[in-house]
């Protein structure tokens, strides 16, 4: 258990800016990303259940859901540091690079181009409608086991990704999670898979799993094809839109 301990905890400072203490060591005297990814979904389960106590706090005081739904967004991007929205915005830019090599150095770059700040917008907004859209179809109080269930599982896709291709760089976030073992991606799907199984309908956690799956399947498709692997930015962007595909199903499955 203590290892779990350290690795929520890496977990947690990786993804969120809440004020988590930390030693970067573990029980053997040792920090390991590549063992911390088993916990990966966790993270995503606490993100989740902030932003989704806060839309429905929000909504319980007679907000619209609507402003309810932008509030929580604005929230969540607090919580972590908009760090998979600024992924999203690096990946967007770097597509459009002549080669390879273009394409990395764009992706490496901290400014933020026409097609990052559309894409980025474009989320922000895809975002906001599914919740308060999912909000009317059911009632808010069930958008709060959606964000859950939505952190944990797209928390879990940059694990199956990092386990099936490899880093393109020898250092920064893609390189330092390594390979995950068996294990540890399958710790983190059994997390986020019961996750859903336990919050959500079986119905609509099918079809959000399923546009879940398309979704990281195309990121990865396209980090295969234009840059050979993956990156930090990559698997943050995987995060985003899974987590909005995980979304639209839970919508459309209750529609």
């Amino acid at each position: 258990m203590t290892d779990w301990f350290f690795d929520i905890r890496t977990s947690l400072i990786l993804f969120t800016r809440l004020p988590v203490t930390y030693y970067w060591k573990s029980r053997d005297n040792s920090f390991s990303l590549t063992k911390a990814t088993r916990a990966f979904p966790v993270a995503g389960v606490i993100v989740g259940l902030l932003t989704g106590l806060i839309f429905c706090g929000l909504a319980a005081v007679g907000l619209p859901l609507l402003l309810a739904a932008v509030l929580a967004v604005a929230a969540q991007a607090i919580i972590t540091g908009a760090m998979h929205e600024d992924a999203l915005g690096d990946m967007m830019d770097s597509l459009g690079g002549r080669d390879k090599d273009h394409r990395l150095a764009i992706l490496e770059d901290s400014r933020l181009g026409t097609f990052g700040v559309v894409a980025v917008i474009l989320a922000l907004l895809a975002k906001v409608a599914l919740i308060a859209s999912l909000a009317e179809l059911t009632v808010p109080w069930a958008v709060l086991s959606a964000l859950i269930a939505a952190g944990g599982l797209s928390r879990a896709a940059p694990v199956f990704m990092a386990f099936l291709m490899p880093s393109v760089h020898e250092d920064g976030l893609g390189a330092d999670m390594g390979q995950p073992d068996k294990t540890g991606v399958f710790q983190a799907g059994g997390i986020a898979l019961l996750t859903c199984l336990l919050l959500i309908p079986i119905g609509a956690a099918l079809a959000g799993l399923i546009l879940a799956m398309v979704a990281g399947g195309i990121i990865g498709s396209l980090a295969q094809q234009r840059f050979g692997g993956h990156t930090g930015d990559i698997l943050g962007t995987t995060i985003g839109a899974t987590e909005i595909a995980f979304l639209l199903g839970l919508c459309l499955a209750s529609a």
